[in-house]
Protein backbone atom coordinates (compact mmCIF):
# COMPACT_ATOMS: atom_id res chain seq x y z
CA UNK A 1 0.00 0.00 0.00
CA UNK A 2 1.26 3.47 -0.84
CA UNK A 3 -0.08 6.21 1.40
CA UNK A 4 0.85 9.64 2.70
CA UNK A 5 -1.30 9.07 5.76
CA UNK A 6 -0.07 7.26 8.87
CA UNK A 7 -3.73 6.58 9.65
CA UNK A 8 -4.08 4.37 6.55
CA UNK A 9 -0.76 2.66 7.15
CA UNK A 10 -1.89 1.81 10.69
CA UNK A 11 -5.23 0.56 9.35
CA UNK A 12 -3.67 -1.81 6.80
CA UNK A 13 -1.24 -3.06 9.46
CA UNK A 14 -4.18 -3.87 11.75
CA UNK A 15 -5.95 -5.79 8.96
CA UNK A 16 -2.98 -7.85 7.80
CA UNK A 17 -0.87 -9.75 10.32
CA UNK A 18 1.87 -10.33 7.72
CA UNK A 19 2.13 -6.66 6.77
CA UNK A 20 5.66 -5.31 6.52
CA UNK A 21 6.09 -1.57 6.12
CA UNK A 22 9.06 -0.56 3.96
CA UNK A 23 9.88 3.12 3.63
CA UNK A 24 12.14 4.23 0.79
CA UNK A 25 13.73 7.45 2.01
CA UNK A 26 14.98 9.70 -0.77
CA UNK A 27 15.84 13.38 -0.31
CA UNK A 28 13.48 15.61 -2.31
CA UNK A 29 16.51 17.29 -3.91
CA UNK A 30 17.61 13.91 -5.29
CA UNK A 31 14.14 13.26 -6.67
CA UNK A 32 14.03 16.67 -8.35
CA UNK A 33 17.42 16.06 -10.02
CA UNK A 34 16.33 12.62 -11.22
CA UNK A 35 13.01 14.01 -12.46
CA UNK A 36 12.86 11.94 -15.67
CA UNK A 37 9.10 12.39 -16.22
CA UNK A 38 9.00 16.03 -15.04
CA UNK A 39 6.78 15.10 -12.11
CA UNK A 40 8.32 17.73 -9.84
CA UNK A 41 7.48 20.56 -12.23
CA UNK A 42 3.74 19.90 -11.81
CA UNK A 43 1.40 21.28 -9.14
CA UNK A 44 0.16 19.51 -5.99
CA UNK A 45 3.12 17.17 -5.58
CA UNK A 46 3.56 15.42 -2.24
CA UNK A 47 6.74 16.62 -0.57
CA UNK A 48 6.82 19.80 -2.64
CA UNK A 49 3.38 21.48 -2.52
CA UNK A 50 1.64 19.02 -0.21
CA UNK A 51 3.17 18.59 3.24
CA UNK A 52 4.43 15.14 3.97
CA UNK A 53 5.39 13.57 7.26
CA UNK A 54 7.64 10.54 7.00
CA UNK A 55 5.85 7.39 8.17
CA UNK A 56 6.58 5.98 11.57
CA UNK A 57 6.55 2.33 12.63
CA UNK A 58 8.56 1.29 9.56
CA UNK A 59 9.77 -2.29 9.64
CA UNK A 60 12.55 -1.42 7.25
CA UNK A 61 13.95 1.82 5.80
CA UNK A 62 15.93 2.03 2.58
CA UNK A 63 17.86 5.29 2.25
CA UNK A 64 18.11 5.49 -1.49
CA UNK A 65 20.93 7.46 -3.10
CA UNK A 66 20.34 5.90 -6.55
CA UNK A 67 23.63 4.08 -6.94
CA UNK A 68 23.35 0.47 -8.05
CA UNK A 69 25.87 -0.84 -5.53
CA UNK A 70 24.10 0.87 -2.65
CA UNK A 71 20.67 -0.38 -3.74
CA UNK A 72 21.92 -3.96 -4.14
CA UNK A 73 23.28 -3.87 -0.57
CA UNK A 74 20.02 -2.44 0.78
CA UNK A 75 17.90 -5.02 -1.05
CA UNK A 76 20.08 -7.85 0.29
CA UNK A 77 19.65 -6.48 3.82
CA UNK A 78 15.89 -6.23 3.27
CA UNK A 79 15.47 -9.85 2.17
CA UNK A 80 17.75 -11.03 4.95
CA UNK A 81 15.70 -9.17 7.55
CA UNK A 82 12.22 -10.00 6.26
CA UNK A 83 12.42 -13.45 7.85
CA UNK A 84 13.41 -11.92 11.17
CA UNK A 85 10.65 -9.30 11.02
CA UNK A 86 8.00 -11.90 10.17
CA UNK A 87 9.12 -14.21 12.97
CA UNK A 88 8.92 -11.34 15.47
CA UNK A 89 5.42 -10.45 14.32
CA UNK A 90 4.28 -14.01 15.02
CA UNK A 91 5.25 -13.75 18.69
Amino acid sequence: MVSISQKWLNWIRSKNKNYIQIFIDVPIETLKKRNIRNIYKKKNIVGVDIKYKKPSKNDFVIRNNFTKIFLKKEIKKLFKNIKVIRSLKRL
